[in-house]
């Protein structure tokens, strides 16, 4: 039986809000005896919301109280990290496989690239292979790095990841870290970490599980300021002059440039201003997480947002025609296995947008009228 991450994570959510029946349980049952991750996924979700116990005899059983929206909005953003997780470690199924077309160009992909502490640049690729460099030795895996270093290292010697438009990338640090980059990210980090304190700096889009150590705390250095953690996950945006972090589990400490702090809780999220002022808020996993599994779900965000976000996913320039297009607002899901021409349909279809032509330096230009 192969397993569906998507539909065994909607039945497990189910079954911890007391909805699912009989038959459902039965299945989740047989589920749990044919995969162990789906078995790792039901633990780390049972360690994070116990369940209570439940009657085979539904009927019979008192009806479980309904959860609040609160509860339920964090059960589903917590279920979405923990699936990434579990994803993950079955060799990254979450991203698109290879024989999918995923942008309308048939140009090839810009590679990743590694820049060592040095100058030596190392183009990453996407095929299996095992690299030897001055301090370590890197292991490729389609769009996952891992290395060993080869001593303790010099932890002031930080090496750049790049990942450029259209790539997603993943890599596992000193600690035991695991790091998934957006596309048009970077994230500057040593072979090793010394023994104080573990610190790596990212500019783009990044999601971070940090590994547990209470004696070293993980420091996340962005443009706008420092994210201090000891174990826990989240969701870092630096895209521009906009900063926001998104908190699945664990605690984070924020400090600004211009002085503002904070201390976010699971579920929360801080966003700063251009001014360096920091507000907290909740945030929709489905939303926010959504570009770990190639997708971008949009809700009543302006069209400019919408059109940059695309830019770095398609590696194209997009332009609209007059001011007013890029307040409109757009809602709809934006996916990686799509070609680019299927998304400017869909914003063709949105009705404000009559249609779009290519200018001769190759950028998109989006019409609002014949």
């Amino acid at each position: 039986m192969k397993l569906d991450l998507d539909e065994f994570l909607i039945l497990l959510l189910r079954q911890l809000e007391g909805y699912t029946n009989w038959t459902e349980d039965r299945h989740i049952e047989r589920i749990l005896r044919a995969h162990p991750e789906a078995c790792r996924l039901q633990e780390d979700m049972l360690e994070t919301f116990p369940q209570q116990p439940f009657s085979d005899n539904r009927q019979a059983a008192s009806p479980r109280p309904a959860l609040g929206p609160a509860r339920v909005r964090r059960l589903r953003n917590i279920a979405a990290a923990l699936l990434v997780f579990v994803i993950t470690g079955a060799s990254l199924f979450f991203f698109s496989s290879r024989g999918e077309q995923l942008y309308a160009s048939t140009a090839p992909a810009p590679e990743v690239t590694l820049q060592i502490a040095g100058g030596e640049a190392i183009r990453l690729g996407d095929t299996n292979r095992t690299i030897p460099v001055k301090d370590a030795l890197l292991s490729t895996h389609s769009e996952m790095l891992r290395f060993t270093a080869k001593t303790a290292g010099d932890p002031a010697r930080y090496n750049t990841l790049l990942v450029p438009a259209t790539r997603l990338y993943s890599i596992t640090l000193a600690d035991g870290t695991v790091v998934h980059m957006n596309a048009g990210s970077a994230l500057r980090f040593p072979f090793a970490f010394n023994s104080r304190r573990r610190e790596v700096y990212v500019e783009g889009e990044a999601f971070f599980s940090v590994a547990p150590d209470a004696g070293r705390p993980f420091i996340v250095h962005t443009p706008q300021g420092d994210v201090t953690v000891l174990g826990t996950a989240f969701n870092i945006s630096t895209y521009g002059n906009r900063f926001m972090l998104s908190l699945v589990s664990g605690s984070v400490a924020i400090a600004g440039r211009k002085g503002a702090q904070a201390v976010l809780k699971p579920c929360r999220a801080a966003i700063m201003d251009s001014g360096g002022l920091l507000r907290e808020t909740d945030f929709e996993s489905e939303q926010v997480l959504g570009w770990l599994r190639g997708q971008y779900r949009f809700r009543q965000q302006s069209l400019r947002e919408v059109c940059n976000v695309a830019e770095r996913w398609y590696g194209v320039a997009i332009r609209l025609d007059n001011k007013e297009l890029g307040q409109l607002k757009y809602s709809g899901i934006l996916s990686k296995k799509e070609p680019l021409d299927i998304f400017l349909d869909k914003l063709r279809s949105n009705g404000e947008v009559y249609g779009y032509y290519y200018d001769t330096d190759g950028a998109i230009v989006l019409k609002t009228h014949r």
